[in-house]
């Protein structure tokens, strides 16, 4: 049986059908928005362009938006290593149980040379992961409650303190996933081929 945002047929979703989908803008503008992608290596080691991107290129302005801001926080230069800012982004779909999401970051992670036992649990990825959990519950379900006591919490003296630069990359990090779940949830959308078949191991960097 198909969960939302999981396993279920090869289709784009599980609410729409593909022609419903494609509707949303025309062929055309679809068609140069994932050009537009391919060649900026947008793959996330799929044989194509994933079903969320496919979906967004229908909205070909806001695609390019979505586009920068990957860039920006994902692979642009930052505090965070690019191993934990995909681990971050596990952290932060799993929250939602968003197992579309954990396949992607997943990849991402192996592919920028990420130690696979982490993905075993947080008690096997380092301590300083770890203490993300308790700010990403909140931004995943009560955000206005965030305050400046949760940031300090994070940047007080010890051996697994993170810099308030590093806090601040990691928090727009799991807003961005938490967003991107919402989206993907909502619209149904089924696990990519390779991801059901499980051989996420094998994908290579989008960088």
């Amino acid at each position: 049986m198909g969960a939302v945002g999981g396993i279920g047929p090869p289709r784009l979703s599980l609410f729409f059908s593909d022609e419903e989908l494609k509707s949303m803008a025309s062929e055309e503008a679809v068609s140069a928005s994932l050009g537009k992608m391919g060649g900026l290596g947008y793959s996330f080691g799929y044989s194509r362009t994933p079903k969320l991107y496919r979906v967004l290129s229908s909205h070909p302005k806001y695609l390019e938006m979505e586009l920068k801001s990957y860039d920006m926080v994902f692979r642009g230069d930052g505090p965070l290593p690019l191993t934990w800012r995909n681990y971050i982004a596990i952290m932060a779909a799993s929250r939602y149980n968003c197992e579309y999401l954990v396949h992607m970051h997943r990849r991402q992670f192996l592919a920028h040379g990420g130690d696979p036992s982490w993905l075993k649990g947080l008690s096997h990825a380092p301590k300083k992961l770890g203490r993300l959990q308790s700010i990403n519950a909140i931004l995943a379900h009560r955000p206005w409650l965030i305050n400046k006591d949760d940031i300090g919490a994070l940047t007080e003296e010890g051996s697994a303190t993170f810099s308030v630069s590093e806090v601040l990359l990691a928090i727009c990090i799991m807003s961005i996933v938490h967003s991107h779940a919402g989206f993907v949830l909502g619209m149904g959308l089924c696990l990519e081929p390779e991801d059901v078949e499980g051989d996420e191991g094998s994908g290579t960097s989008a960088s």
